[in-house]
């Protein structure tokens, strides 16, 4: 772990397409992430190797990414149960007389209709 973020790598130039709206500074959370932004003996930081060290910046928006998880799994917990909601009425559509007349039958999808109003 990271005891002194004043040692992470920073670098302008690399962030400053991606960072339009000013940097992101060091967090306390999550730290173990922050290992990919130390440099090392290997390391050259004039022009590093993007796989072996990052910025930062680009740390600290991964950790963003990571923490907005929980708010991701709670939407596709909920857009699934909407999409169930419709379900129900085509299998009840489907298994019901929906004869109008002799010849006319109204299509089970279109059932759906009568139930939203």
């Amino acid at each position: 772990m990271v005891s002194d973020p004043k040692i992470l790598y920073e670098n302008e130039d690399l962030d400053a397409a991606i960072s339009v709206g000013g940097k992101l500074v060091h967090t306390k959370s999550m730290k173990f992430l922050d290992k990919a932004a130390i440099v090392t003996e290997e390391d050259n930081p004039k022009a590093p190797n993007p796989w072996k060290l990052t910025t930062v910046h680009r740390v600290e928006e991964l950790k963003c990414i990571i923490r907005m998880g929980p708010i991701w799994a709670a939407g596709f917990l909920l857009i699934t149960a909407y999409a169930q909601q419709n379900t129900f009425s085509l299998q009840q559509a489907k298994s019901m007389n929906r004869h109008l007349t002799k010849n006319f039958q109204i299509p089970a999808a279109s059932m759906s209709v009568f139930t939203q109003a």
